[in-house]
């Protein structure tokens, strides 16, 4: 069972997670006929162990079913307890399988068969040997048990003999290397950097930070086979794309297989032709990926690529050329001096040969597609390479089939990767926990769990359970001491423990507490010492030495803990961050020399380390060398332009005063104190007194920023709205700090905010009172755009302020674009600082912008100024759309889904259908979520990812339609929006300003756009605030140019209300009959309202909707919905009400009103003050069409007087006609139709007009129809 039994699994594979169910493999690809082996399966397939035992015990006897039989009972007990039990009971049964090589590859690291890397004995030991000696293993199998044999002798301390056993392993070995160079999301996959096409040095390549990197060569390999090359491409980002190169020398001309394993995604070329490609990043074996190649006699240009997006630390490769046996090709030699080569032309890449146990599982599953255990092994094969989607496919079948199968469902948990399938496989553990409570390992995660809720004596109770039924174990002896220190039974715990230390001196986690007991318990520094010592004897274990060198340092034994220390760096000399705690141990005795000497040796395995710069810079400092301080300063800018602790050191050290004192200062507690002498505007909430942006733009993505703000609040209102700040940031890529908050009493009198984080909380504010604050926001370049700056200021408030700067100091050699909307003559001060160009804009006392109903924002009716050193839209439009087209791409369950939308196919299907198809399975099965630790500020989630999770924002759900679209072969891609709520004219230069995402997708010859962030909207419906909006195209394959539009498609649903009403008139009171009919954005604000209310709370709700249109009291008599659920078109709505005393009688007259469900004009939007800025008719305004028609029948007897003549009026693009028409004795048809411009912006100059139209029609629609 794949359940993690956290606190106590140390890595990936240590002998504590592989105690925990890990899932290893099952059986052999023979065609069997029915019998034992079947009959087997089918008790496992009902949990009946006992009896599946007794049948696998049988199959093993005959040879047609022995390595079916054993591999199954290997998979059983290891669901059931601990795998090393069933290798001591049957004589070590791995050994008897007809064909190992397939099963060994599969169980590699299960304790039947070798376990963890490590030292081995007894049997794991006779089966490493037989993997060495035997000439029927595979060689590849081979391979790999030369390093695992190098690591048996590194975990034995002998060192020595380790590199024969690795030489054996047959690598490449030599290697130059550069980087890294972005990869962003893995957008760098498919770039040409250059290194392709440049294998000498000299000219160089601009790496990630826009910085020049060149080809470099250890010092020291690695010399393991494996190379491990993260060191090498050291990105601040955690993402990059690094290149190494070997020139391989065959002593003639050769075909042979290319094999590649390692951790990243891979290209690798030799001779320049491209040999292998694979964009999913993955963790794999040695030889997972095998080519064909030639090798020419002499030199051979061999190239890989390496990609990494979540840190470089475990990026790493390994390269060998092997024969069709999988043994090293003999006679090869490689090198990293650049050789002549003759460039392969071949533009055609090689078809991959399948891995050799992929090969046997699926040719076994083939013949025994029923199997089981076929299925389980290719899964585990697929599962060791990370390839989760492949055994997910294998095995997603038999889940399906056996829902109920604990052994099935165990494994099939160990398929599901846990970056996008950690929902479904909590899930399905949990179903398994139900269904087979009395498993050994369930009962250990229950007993976790109790822990983790300090029920400890509950989980002790558990844990005791399940040590009954498989003994003692080191893990149980580990939980029951943390169980027993958890009650605080010391002396138990103290007892346990030692017990526990007895059988187990060489585990890292037994001495580990070991130690601590004896040291933080008993004080006993000696025995700590004893303890740590003993088990650096036993074992080659990096952290038992680590925390012996530091408990010497402790004790102030340094040359003991030197010596520790250089036995740690000797075993891994090719390793950068070996030497680190021999400089740390120098650095504080203040042997500088000997700190130099290790930071010259980081520096040559890794010279693109800007931290390894950094620390000579401090060296040097401490020596009085401030030359080279200076100069190792500058190196490590240049290498990270954001580290601003460097910056600060390097102005003191070049004697330059704070880089913000080339700003205008402004002394806080004078202008404040000024102010406070001066009348105050008691009409006005706020006066800002100053407001401040300094910035300053070092290029590549290395910005500073401070604020400062003051003002004076004059009453409640104005408190209420400034007492709690929240200060803008993105915390994924910026720093925050607060310099000062503080209120300003009018006696002088100074009260600090109470700060954390980037909140502000301003305490004992009375009116009159002043508040100031300032902060520094320091940003972090992250990817291609990271190296970009934009940034806009609004001169202009709805508040009176005194003064409003925006300045930015800008580094020579950085272009930056600028320009003000709407303000021609709001130009900046120029003027030359240091190697810095300041741009100051300024503006005092400004006139205040006064609030008008449905006025654009200030960004648009402000003095707005843009800023950006984003060339062109290009720039951004590229990005993208490479984010887009990987997070788009295709896996299995983006199959998997795509076959639940078209279970038949789109042959038959036209692009409309699929199209909708495809949007109504998102809107029915994904919902919108956007939280800022789940989803990035620009970069969508992989389509699979929002599968799994059934949750995504705007840019998820969009590359989401975007994969099932692509696949469906309609033409789509990504729309980047800035919505019409934040102004129409906001983005005039490149930046990524955007505050949503939707999709384009074209049939009918005509380009649509989908909104998919509300559920409850149909197909083809465009929301006012999309629509006009500025949006940028994202091309999935983006060719230039790009250009900033606003965004008015020729096709939308349109959003209309028609409404027919019968009236009818009973004394002084009305009975009315609806039936009403939504449509576009209408529908989905209907459904909004209704779909998740009660019958009474659906009542109450139409209740208040009928209501509103009359003074008199309202009684609902029925009302029904249709369509309410789904995504159809429409949805309506039927409702029969009466309305009390609505007739009016006047003498031997009386009169009613039309019954409008629909108020089309309203008169609180009009004041008598003159209109200054355009009237935003799409913000008021949802609805495209209006039409009603009301029939009006009379009582018997009753006859119409007076009808009025009705009104046909239009005003721009919208128009409005009312008539009244007998239809028989006492029948009155009212008909109303208005067609509204519901997208349009009316200019304050047309505002009157509006204002004219809006009083006609509600001027008309108040008349009266008279009757007697």
């Amino acid at each position: 069972m794949y359940i993690t039994c956290a606190p106590y699994c140390f890595n990936a594979r240590t002998l504590m997670k592989r105690s925990t169910l890990i899932v290893l493999t099952l059986c052999a690809s023979l065609s069997l006929r029915a019998g034992d082996y079947e009959k087997a399966w089918e008790y496992i397939h009902k949990n009946d162990i006992p009896h599946a035992r007794e049948c696998l015990a049988r199959a093993m006897k005959a040879p047609a079913t022995h390595d079916n039989a054993l591999a199954s009972l290997l998979l059983l007990e290891m669901y059931e307890g601990y795998p090393e039990d069933v290798a001591l009971r049957l004589h070590n049964p791995v050994t008897t399988f007809s064909k190992p090589s397939p099963y060994w590859y599969a169980f590699w690291f299960s304790e039947a068969l070798l376990g963890d890397y490590g030292g081995k004995k007894g049997y794991q030991l006779d089966n490493l040997n037989q993997v060495l000696k035997d000439p029927a293993m595979d060689g590849s199998l081979r391979a790999a048990g030369h390093y695992f044999y190098g690591k048996h002798l590194y975990d034995l301390n002998e060192v020595a003999q380790t590199p024969a056993h690795f030489r054996a392993m047959g690598a490449v070995e030599n290697w130059a290397h550069v980087g890294p160079f972005d990869n962003t999301s893995g957008s760098g996959f498919d770039k040409d950097f250059g290194p392709l096409h440049e294998p000498k040095t000299g000219k160089g390549f601009t790496i990630y930070n826009n910085t020049m990197a060149d080809w470099f060569v250890p010092p020291i390999p690695t010399n393991e086979g494996w190379a491990f090359v993260g060191q090498y491409f050291p990105a601040v980002t955690g993402t990059g794309i690094g290149y190494s190169q070997s020139f391989v020398k065959a002593p003639a001309a050769t075909d042979a297989l290319l094999a590649l394993g390692g951790a990243g995604s891979f290209k690798v070329w030799v001779n320049d032709r491209l040999l292998i490609s694979h964009a999913e990043e993955a963790l794999t074996e040695l030889d997972r990926h095998v080519v064909p190649v030639h090798l020419n006699a002499g030199y051979n240009r061999v190239l890989v690529q390496t990609g990494f997006t979540s840190g470089s630390d475990r990026a790493n490769f390994i390269i060998r050329f092997i024969n069709d046996r999988h043994d090293p090709i003999p006679g090869l030699e490689n090198t990293t001096a650049v050789q002549p080569y003759t460039v392969d032309t071949q533009t055609t890449q090689p078809e991959e040969i399948p891995h050799f146990a992929v090969a046997f599982f699926k040719d076994a599953l083939k013949k025994n597609p029923n199997d089981v255990a076929n299925a389980i092994l290719l899964s585990k094969v697929y599962v060791r390479n990370e390839e989760y989607d492949k055994a997910k496919e294998v095995m997603h079948p038999f889940y399906r089939k056996y829902p109920d199968d604990p052994v099935v469902l165990n494994y099939y948990t160990a398929c599901l990767g846990e970056s996008k399938d950690r929902t479904e496989a909590a899930e399905v553990r949990e179903h398994l926990k139900a269904i087979d409570p009395g498993n050994y390992w369930v009962k250990i995660v229950e007993s976790q769990r109790l822990a983790d809720e300090k029920q400890y004596q509950e989980a002790l109770d558990t844990l005791l359970a399940a040590e009954k039924m498989q003994g003692e174990r080191l893990y149980t002896d580990i939980r029951k001491v943390g169980l027993l220190a958890g009650m605080q039974l010391i002396d138990s715990t103290v007892n346990t423990l030692r017990r526990a230390y007895e059988r187990y001196p060489e585990n890292r986690e037994v001495t580990n507490i070991m130690y601590k007991i004896e040291k933080q318990v008993y004080s006993d520094n000696e025995a700590a010492l004893d303890v740590l010592r003993k088990y650096v004897a036993l074992t080659n274990d990096y952290n038992g030495s680590y925390n012996l060198a530091n408990e010497y340092l402790e004790q102030s034994k340094a040359d003991s803990a030197l010596m520790v220390f250089r036995k740690m760096t000797a075993v891994e000399p090719y390793n950068k961050a070996s030497y680190e705690n021999l400089i740390n141990v120098f650095f504080k005795q203040r042997q500088y020399d000997s700190v130099m000497h290790y930071l010259e040796l980081q520096h040559s395995i890794s010279p693109y380390s800007h931290s390894v710069y950094g620390s000579m810079a401090t060296c040097y400092l401490q020596q009085k060398n401030e030359a080279r301080a200076i100069e190792n300063y500058e190196k490590a800018l240049a290498i990270y332009p954001s580290q601003y602790e460097y910056r600060r050191r390097l102005r003191e050290l070049q004697g330059k005063p704070n880089i913000f004192k080339y700003f205008p200062t402004l002394e806080y507690t004078k202008v404040i104190a000024d102010a406070f002498k001066q009348p105050q505007d008691s009409t006005e909430p706020i006066t800002v007194l100053f407001d401040q942006d300094n910035v300053v733009l070092y290029g590549k993505g290395a910005t500073e920023r401070i604020n400062s703000f003051a003002a004076v609040l004059q009453n409640k209102a104005a408190i209420d709205n400034w007492k709690e700040l929240s200060l803008p940031y993105n915390d994924a890529y910026q720093d925050l700090d607060i310099i000062k908050a503080e209120v300003v009493k009018r006696s002088g009198a100074r009260i600090p905010g109470d700060v954390e984080g980037n909140q502000i909380v301003f305490e004992k504010l009375e009116p009159g009172d002043a508040i100031y604050y300032s902060y520094k926001v320091s940003s972090y370049g992250i990817g291609r755009l990271g190296r970009e700056f934009w940034d806009s200021y609004i001169f202009g408030s709805t508040a009176p302020v005194v003064h409003q700067q925006y300045n930015v100091l800008v580094a020579d050699g950085e272009e930056l674009n600028y320009q003000v909307l709407n303000g021609p003559d709001l130009k900046p001060a120029i003027s030359q600082q240091e190697n810095f160009k300041l741009y100051s804009w300024t503006r005092d006392n400004m006139a205040v912008i006064h609030s008008q109903p449905f006025m654009p924002p200030l960004a648009d009716v402000g003095m707005n100024l843009q800023v950006s050193t984003v060339k062109s839209w290009d720039v951004i439009a590229g990005w993208y759309s490479d984010l887009t087209r990987l997070q788009s791409r295709d896996d299995y369950d983006v199959t998997q889904a795509f076959r639940e939308i078209f279970p038949a196919g789109v042959a038959n299907l036209s692009d409309s259908v699929k199209a909708r198809r495809i949007y109504e399975y998102i809107e029915s099965n994904m919902a919108y979520s956007s939280v800022s630790f789940r989803q990035s500020a620009f970069v969508p989630q992989r389509a699979s990812r929002t599968l799994a999770t059934r949750l995504g924002d705007c840019k998820d759900l969009s590359t989401l339609f975007l994969a099932f679209a692509r696949k469906a072969g309609l033409d789509a891609n990504l729309v980047l929006v800035n919505t019409r709520d934040n102004g129409s004219h906001v983005m005039q230069l490149p930046s990524m300003e955007f505050n949503h995402c939707i999709v384009r997708v074209k049939f009918n010859d005509t380009d649509h756009y989908l909104e998919l962030t509300n559920n409850m909207q149909a197909f083809d419906v465009l929301p006012n605030n999309v629509y006009g909006a500025q949006v940028l195209n994202i091309p999935y394959n983006f060719t230039p140019p790009a250009a900033i539009a606003l965004l008015q498609p020729r096709r939308f649903a349109q959003s209309a209300a028609h409404v027919r009403s019968q009236v009818k008139v009973t004394g002084s009171d009305v009975e009315v009959m609806q039936d009403l009919c939504f449509t576009g954005a209408r529908a989905s604000l209907i459904r909004s309202v209704y779909t998740d209310r009660n019958e009474a709370a659906r009542k109450d709700q139409v209740h208040y909707a009928v209501s509103n249109m009359f003074k008199n009291p309202v009684e609902v008599e029925t009302f029904n919905f249709g369509n309410l659920g789904g995504l159809a078109d429409s949805v309506r709505e039927s409702v029969k009400f009466r309305v009390s005393n609505e007739v009016i009688n006047v003498g031997d007259f009386s009169m009613v009103h039309p019954v409008f469900r629909e108020q089309v004009a309203t008169a609180g939007i009009f004041t008598n003050e003159a209109r200054r800025y355009p009237f935003e008719y799409w913000d008021y305004e949802n609805t495209d069409n209006y039409t009603d028609e009301v029939e009006i029948h009379l009582e018997q007897g009753k006859t119409f007087n007076q009808i009025p003549g009705g009104m046909d009026t239009t005003f721009k693009g919208m128009h409005y006609k009312l008539s009244y028409a007998q239809t028989a004795p006492g029948v009155l048809l009212v008909s109303r139709s208005f067609i509204t411009d519901s997208k349009a912006e009316i200019a304050e100059a047309d505002f009157p007009g509006l204002k004219a139209f809006f009083q006609k029609i509600m001027s008309e629609e108040q008349k009266y129809i008279s009757f007697k």
